[in-house]
């Protein structure tokens, strides 16, 4: 559907808050835990996907509590969200980050994961 024509590859890491405090601190020049870091790793342009992405864990916890879902349904999102960024979608705007938002709801609707809380 995003036009990814090559084979590729994402590595997806599930990690602590400390873990992803220290690459949010090393990549991103921000000293505090997030819920996901997503690393393009292929050639633009070439319409491939290379990827890691890390997750944190305690963040998807949190969140679920926060949010009212799953810790599951959290971190199928952060996953996503890390996908679409490593496709070149991006979120330092309103309007993109709302494009996004709708984008992965969609692709979590597609694959029937809900977001209730078990």
């Amino acid at each position: 559907a995003e036009k990814a024509k090559n084979n590729g590859q994402i590595t997806v890491c599930l990690m602590a808050d400390k873990t992803i405090r220290k690459l949010n601190l090393r990549h991103m020049h921000k000293d505090e835990p997030t819920d996901v870091l997503a690393f393009s790793l292929g050639p633009k342009g070439n319409n491939s996907l290379a990827a890691e992405i890390a997750v944190s864990t305690e963040r998807a916890i949190a969140n679920a509590k926060a949010f009212r879902t799953s810790a599951a349904y959290e971190t199928y999102l952060y996953i996503i969200h890390g996908t679409l960024h490593a496709l070149g979608y991006d979120d330092k705007k309103e309007k993109e980050r709302k494009a996004m938002a709708d984008k992965a709801c969609a692709v979590l609707r597609n694959m029937n994961i809900s977001y209730a809380h078990t």
